[in-house]
């Protein structure tokens, strides 16, 4: 009697394995084929206790910039000035997230787009009030700290990141197999606003 229960929970918790299996290497393959079907890969990313999305195999994609690295070492910057964290916003990752992927797919970089749509665009389209508001752009770097390097050595980044009026900042990171005629690149957008 005991065998006969155990074989059958043993058949229970085999058919309970298979579908998860099969339930995680389908969740896999959407990631994959909306990858192919976009043309340009794409991470966002949000500290725990907020739901991640990672559209990438792999960090080494992107030459190891991660969001919330970015996000991490932006708060660094501040504490070593005395300012206060921002919060990392995931309305403001999915903002810069739309302006990232609008540079890659029409091929532009600049903080307005080719039409004349200002930066704040893309963060009223997702629906933020704020009082004030910010962008950074980034390409040619390999790792997150070397992005955050680089715009604190840049007079204008560097007063986005140690605004004491911005509360909250997001970030998006896009590939593209040859923006602006260069070849392979990985794009950083960042995000802020006061409120």
């Amino acid at each position: 009697m005991k065998r006969h229960r155990a074989k059958q929970i043993g058949k229970v918790l085999l058919v309970i394995v298979s579908a998860y299996t099969l339930l995680v290497v389908l969740g896999w393959l959407a990631i994959w084929l909306f990858i192919k079907a976009t043309g340009s890969t794409v991470v966002t990313d949000r500290p725990s206790g907020q739901s991640t999305i990672k559209l990438a195999s792999s960090k080494a994609e992107f030459g190891n910039i991660d969001i919330y690295e970015l996000w991490q070492y932006a708060n660094k910057a501040r504490e070593d000035d005395g300012l206060q964290d921002l919060v990392l916003d995931v309305r403001l990752n999915n903002s810069a997230l739309e302006k990232c992927r609008d540079m890659v797919s029409r091929n532009y970089w600049s903080h307005n787009t080719p039409d004349g749509m200002l930066p704040w665009t893309f963060i009223q389209k997702a629906g933020i009030k704020y009082k004030k508001a910010g962008e950074n752009l980034a390409y040619g770097f390999k790792d997150s700290k070397s992005v955050i390097d680089g715009w604190m050595k840049s007079t204008t980044h560097r007063d986005n990141i140690l605004d004491d009026t911005y509360t909250n900042e997001g970030f998006a990171v896009c590939e593209s197999g040859n923006f602006l005629n260069e070849g392979h690149e990985i794009i950083v957008v960042q995000h802020f606003i006061g409120i």
